[in-house]
């Protein structure tokens, strides 16, 4: 049941699990729990309230219950998940959440915000608190209902803390959008840092430290992300020569391409088309449209 309802007072864990998926792709589901999604290392796409989104290293979605979502991750880039699901009902068994939102402001607020979907950068310590939930429920011999409510306790503490910050960034994030939509149209010509910040009317060092806020990396890390997706996609769906398509992605020298592409996808452009195997068909015409995170 939703953790908004006010007679949902109480909560316990489900479902749990933390595990490396190098492919995986299920479609639009729902099920009658909370439930947090956390990227622990790699990437995956998370889709979810008709927004999709690209989830790096330090990013998670929280959502309510009820809420349809999927989730993919890409053969050519494995992801480390965390994942918790956690039921909220009115039965008197488990963590009290009127304590919590009581002696917690930050909790309180979150929940008067009843957001159904939340995507969040853990600029906190949300990996921590729930790497430990998870260890002290993977760990049934030394298993303390009170110990699993308390760690659920500052997960949920935490994971408040990032929504409230997320709340107070508001104003920066319209300028992360608009300096992303930027990036979008130009990261496959020469680009950098300080014709971004230009274009959105913004210093560099303020740019630079809400990109971080918001995607865990700074400007030119996030267009040489976008660079390396469409590179995949020409790698997979074009005839175009691995130093062509360097030229394609705004990079000035195959070998500087081939080392970006290598420390992003840990194998090289001729590794990652090979592994694919040969897909591109005469005479079908695919587009390529840049998704970004």
């Amino acid at each position: 049941m939703s953790i908004y309802y006010a007679d949902n007072r109480h909560s316990n864990v489900e479902a749990y699990y933390g595990a490396q998926i190098r492919e995986f792709h299920m479609g639009l589901h729902s099920h009658p729990r909370c439930e947090i999604m956390y990227v622990v290392d790699g990437e995956c796409w998370v889709e979810a309230r008709e927004r999709r989104e690209k989830l790096g290293q330090k990013n998670f979605v929280f959502l309510d219950q009820l809420v349809p979502h999927s989730l993919n991750v890409d053969s050519g880039s494995p992801c480390t998940l965390l994942n918790l699901e956690f039921s909220c009902s009115p039965e008197e068994f488990g963590l009290d959440l009127g304590k919590l939102q009581e002696k917690s402001v930050s909790f309180r607020t979150f929940l008067k915000k009843e957001a159904p979907v939340l995507f969040l950068y853990d600029g906190g310590n949300v990996c921590g608190a729930l790497r430990d939930l998870l260890e002290a429920l993977q760990n049934p011999g030394n298993h303390d209902s009170c110990l699993t409510e308390l760690l659920l306790a500052r997960l949920l503490l935490e994971l408040s803390s990032c929504a409230g910050r997320e709340r107070e960034s508001s104003v920066g994030a319209k300028y992360v959008n608009q300096a992303k939509e930027y990036l979008l149209r130009h990261f496959d010509r020469d680009i950098c840092v300080k014709e971004v910040a230009e274009s959105v009317g913004l210093n560099q060092a303020y740019l630079q430290t809400l990109f971080s806020t918001h995607f865990g990396c700074g400007v030119m890390a996030y267009a040489n992300r976008l660079r390396i997706e469409k590179a995949c996609f020409l790698l997979k769906n074009s005839e175009l020569s691995i130093t062509d398509i360097a030229c394609e992605t705004g990079y000035n020298s195959r070998q500087q391409f081939g080392y970006s592409f290598h420390r992003q996808m840990g194998k090289s452009p001729q590794q990652y088309r090979k592994e694919l195997g040969y897909q591109f068909q005469e005479g079908i015409h695919q587009q390529y449209y840049p998704m970004g995170n």
